[in-house]
């Protein structure tokens, strides 16, 4: 059976109890604090009678006093700049202004992703395929390289309507690449189908804005860039001269309010000019 020695336990917290109290009265004893103050040559002595716990209470408070005069300083003048890591509101300013760039980047990414995986989608059906079944359909048709006379006179029985009235800015240009023509008119012109088709690709990129592709029969593409607004989504039916946009300014390649309008014939860019008046 374990006893416990309860006189040794005692005996300690009395020693405690002690100390506490020499801490305790130190602090509170009074202590004599002598200033010496030289005045016409002579020394006269300040006699003060202060405790040592007033005299770390006056230290506390000057610390405090000390540091918040040196958070206002720091806060509030030109020395903030010293301070490692701050930043200046002009500062903080660019850095959401690179925030707010870097997001629409990643945004503008993202469109151009879409808008070229639908473009590949295109390209893969205006190539022919390796069965010699697909390849007469293909060809019984008319062939990818003819000359123009003889596409002229292939869909010279359709009917185009002009996706707007306007003025040509830009003329069609095989060797620049300016696959299309550029048609100025009135600010939030409607722009119309120039076919019976189905809406191929609806969405944003940086260069084209907001562009509208609509695949029509025969193999024949039309194509919309710059809009303001496309009022079909990918994969609804627009029949000839319905509206499918407004006109507008969108994509870093327009300088101005236009449509940049595009024909395709079995991936062949047509001139526009040729099989409509604007």
């Amino acid at each position: 059976m374990t006893k416990f020695d309860f006189t040794q336990n005692s005996t300690l917290k009395e020693a405690v109890s002690d100390k506490s109290k020499k801490i305790l009265n130190k602090l509170k004893k009074q202590h004599v604090l002598v200033i010496e103050e030289e005045v016409h040559g002579t020394g006269e002595l300040l006699f003060v009678k202060t405790r040592l716990i007033s005299l770390i209470g006056i230290g506390l408070v000057l610390v405090a006093l000390i540091f918040a005069l040196s958070f206002l300083i720091l806060a509030y003048t030109p020395l903030q700049k010293m301070v490692p890591g701050f930043l200046t509101s002009s500062q903080q300013e660019v850095i959401m202004q690179d925030a707010h760039l870097a997001d629409d980047i990643e945004a503008q990414l993202k469109g151009k992703e879409v808008y070229y995986s639908h473009l590949d989608s295109l390209i893969e059906e205006w190539i022919p395929q390796n069965d010699s079944s697909g390849l007469q359909g293909a060809t019984a048709q008319i062939p990818v390289l003819q000359p123009a006379a003889e596409q002229m006179r292939a869909i010279g029985n359709f009917h185009f309507f002009s996706p707007l009235s306007g003025y040509i800015s830009k003329n069609f240009n095989y060797q620049d690449k300016h696959y299309g023509i550029d048609i100025v008119t009135q600010k939030n012109e409607a722009v119309k189908a120039t076919l019976n088709g189905r809406v191929l690709l609806s969405s944003w990129s940086a260069e084209t804005g907001n562009t509208i592709i609509l695949q029509h029969s025969n193999n024949l593409i039309s194509v919309y860039k710059h809009n303001a607004e496309v009022l079909k989504k990918e994969g609804q039916f627009a029949k000839a001269g319905e509206v499918i946009a407004i006109i507008g300014n969108s994509g870093g390649e327009s300088t101005g309010p236009h449509l940049h309008f595009e024909l395709w014939f079995n991936g062949t860019p047509l001139n526009p000019a040729s099989y409509m008046n604007f």
